[in-house]
């Protein structure tokens, strides 16, 4: 809420102040996943293939498992995905066309876009830069009119991240800031060519349930467990510790097996796939003499290795690697059509679709296969669907303010050392609305540097009548807050949520 890209969460808000609910949430993933579909298609014809080559390029943007977990989500990884492919297809025509002004708007759009709205913008986004720059300075043989071509397309970028980049400059002296704890969960903290193959390799590995994913785990052993054997003996010989802390978040436990969770699943036949098809390629002389595809292909692969450089191994990282899968799809439609037995290239596209559906009805968070699912579960159910055992604690201790008088309630949400999404905010405010009063809620300062702009009107003057407080198993528990000289103490408590009211009022 303070320092991450915020223009997917920008589009939110507008869908839900129109609407005055959150029903339509998910639109701006939706349509990310649409647009994404239409523009790999597009990308796969400037890479010169026929229309089958830009339905292979659709079908396998269509059928990704993490994409279409996340189509339905209010994550982000699809809209900076789309974003992301807007500028890939700007740069390619701006390569291929001598000087056409208006793509110049279009790409300085589409990076700033793709940037306002996830880091990972950033690296997936640098190697299509350097293509367009470096074609811009050698077709004007690095005269004026290519620095200025490059100039305005970078001030249209900037111009659409001046006040995001201001706002975190305000708060961390920082235009991309963060607080510390957030880096040191996150960010690379040695380089060495040794920790960089480790974490390609380790990258890579999250995709290689290809057994489960093809559904022949009842006749095959699934790789999982030997393709983990085989990564701790590489970390071996190469002398890096496969949990090395420097380089690995806590969350990361190896090799990923399948998963239908938004934040994790992997793409296995999709990984397989692309390897298939780029050893092809670069067999194929035919394919290999294809300037603008390899270019194409080697922008990719540079911002996939800019992610493993840059980024700790996490168990979440497939959500970045989605934005690799995207582009890779204009790749193989192009290079599915050039296949000469074209039977075969309709099989793999059939074959896509079929196991694809299991991630279209097993969703974990919406269901739709399942005995409890989406449609035969209450509203409330579904937001609690990933955290049932919340339900209870947070519903009673909403209960408990609403039938009392108060209207200005507190939120202390863990003790802000650390960064996360463990204290789970978002259900509180949609249970709140109930209502029939308006409720005003703030959040009361945490121990960090945002606290500084609780100090600021409107937000200084702020004296709840109730503060609801949330405190996981890793924090201290509480007994009191004082908050603007009053003093709060707990009246009711459910783990992990504590109920605390003016001490005058015990």
């Amino acid at each position: 809420q303070l320092f991450h890209p915020p223009f997917a969460e920008f589009a939110i808000m507008h869908l839900q102040i129109l609407s005055g609910s959150d029903r339509f949430a998910n639109l701006v993933q939706w349509f990310s996943s649409i647009g994404s579909i239409i523009g790999v298609s597009l990308i796969a014809k400037e890479l010169n293939t026929d229309v089958r080559g830009q339905v292979f390029a659709a079908v396998f943007c269509a059928t990704i498992p993490m994409g279409i977990l996340q189509a339905s989500s209010t994550q982000n990884d699809y809209a900076v995905g789309f974003w992301l492919v807007c500028l890939a297809y700007f740069v390619l025509l701006s390569v291929k066309q001598k000087n056409q002004p208006s793509l110049y708007f279009f790409i300085g759009a589409s990076l700033g876009l793709a940037i306002l709205t996830k880091s990972s913008g950033y690296l997936y986004a640098f190697p299509l830069m350097v293509w367009f720059s470096l074609v811009q300075l050698w077709r004007w043989r690095w005269k004026l009119p290519a620095w200025k071509t490059i100039s305005f397309t970078t001030s249209i970028a900037l111009v659409l991240n001046i006040n995001h980049y201001w706002r975190n400059f305000d708060l961390f002296n920082s235009f991309i800031g963060a607080p510390d704890n957030f880096s040191a969960a996150y960010k690379i903290e040695v380089y060495s060519v040794p920790t960089f193959l480790s974490n390609v390799v380790r990258n890579l590995a999250l995709h290689l349930d290809i057994v489960r994913n093809l559904g022949l785990q009842k006749i095959i052993t699934p790789i999982t467990g030997i393709a983990n054997k085989l990564l701790l003996m590489f970390h071996d010989l190469i002398g890096v510790d496969l949990y090395d802390p420097r380089i690995t978040a806590n969350s990361y436990r190896g090799v990923s097996g399948l998963s239908f969770d938004e934040n994790t699943a992997g793409n296995p036949l999709h990984f397989f796939l692309i390897l298939i098809l780029i050893s092809y390629c670069l067999l194929r002389k035919k394919l290999r003499e294809r300037k603008f595809l390899l270019i194409y292909l080697l922008s990719i692969i540079s911002g996939f290795l800019l992610l493993c450089l840059l980024l700790k191994i996490q168990i979440y990282q497939p959500r970045h690697h989605l934005l690799a899968f995207l582009l890779f799809s204009a790749f193989v439609g192009v290079v599915l059509a050039e296949i000469p037995l074209k039977n075969l290239a309709n099989g793999v596209a059939i074959l896509l679709i079929v196991t694809s559906l299991p991630w279209v009805f097993q969703n974990k968070f919406r269901p739709i296969a399942a005995e409890a699912n989406i449609f035969n579960m209450s509203r409330i159910e579904q937001y609690f669907i990933n955290r049932p055992q919340l339900q209870q604690p947070y519903t009673k201790a909403v209960d408990r303010i609403l039938s009392s008088q108060c209207t200005n309630v507190g939120l202390s949400l863990g003790t802000g050392e650390r960064v996360g999404n463990e204290y789970w905010e978002y259900p509180l405010w949609v249970l709140f609305q109930q209502s029939k009063k308006p409720i005003r809620i703030e959040n009361i300062p945490p121990n960090n540097i945002s606290a500084v702009k609780a100090e600021k009107q409107p937000y200084s003057n702020f004296i709840p009548c109730a503060i609801l407080a949330v405190r996981t198993s890793k924090d201290q528990p509480i007994e009191q807050l004082i908050v603007n000289n009053n003093t709060y103490v707990k009246t009711w408590s459910e783990s992990p949520v504590i109920l605390l009211t003016p001490e005058e009022n015990k």
